[in-house]
């Protein structure tokens, strides 16, 4: 069991491993929301400003099930 995890720009340095072009595959656990998965590996929550399931905007405190897709996006900054 498995769900796929998509991160965007400087949120790719906190996994060495992350291959942007390919499935980067991240182990199910049951009842664990997206903030439980950014605990797990290791991400600050401070850097994500947007949280997706499946294509669609969620917050952090929803609940992953087996299979699904987490997109995860940087705070952006410029001016």
């Amino acid at each position: 069991m498995a769900i796929q995890l998509k991160l965007s720009s400087t949120l790719r340095r906190y996994l060495p491993d992350y291959d942007p072009f390919g499935d980067y595959m991240i182990d199910y656990i049951e009842g664990e929301s997206i903030n439980g998965l950014i605990d797990r590996l290791g991400l600050t929550g401070q850097a994500i400003k947007i949280y997706m399931l499946n294509g669609r905007s969620v917050r952090p405190e929803a609940l992953i099930k087996d299979g699904d897709r987490v997109s995860l996006f940087p705070t952006v900054g410029g001016g």
